[in-house]
């Protein structure tokens, strides 16, 4: 009877230092996992802060060009049918510029978001 409550404990021991091993793993996994999407987070944190710069440029840039039309309309008269395509052209490099800006925003925010749903599942498995 001793010999099997001895073997018992012994076996008991043993799972217990297994599960141990097991939980220290995977808390490992979840540190390791908590610091690569906390600097994924970082990177699209500076990125999305880049773009946000960017588009400030554009509307900036946009507005200057709004300036722009204002005194070219006065100098139509004496403008060239060159000058006129140059201007439209910068105009719509603006706006598609300023659209694919606003893009790559949204799809930063969407991966962000994405990332904290891996991370959220991947808690809620350990």
């Amino acid at each position: 009877m001793k010999i099997k409550i001895e073997l018992a404990l012994r076996d008991y021991l043993a799972e217990n230092q297994e599960l141990r091993a097991n939980l220290k793993l995977a808390r490992a996994a979840l540190t390791q996992q908590q610091a690569e999407f906390e600097e994924e987070r970082a990177k699209a944190t500076q990125r999305e802060t880049l773009l946000q710069g960017q588009v400030n440029l554009a509307t900036i840039r946009g507005a200057q060009v709004a300036e722009l039309a204002v005194s070219r309309q006065q100098q139509l008269r004496t403008c060239d049918q060159k000058s006129q395509t140059y201007f439209d052209q910068e105009r719509a490099q603006w706006v598609r510029e300023r659209g694919r800006l606003r893009e790559e925003i949204k799809s930063i925010s969407t991966q962000e978001r994405r990332a904290r749903e891996v991370v959220a599942s991947r808690d809620q498995q350990i």
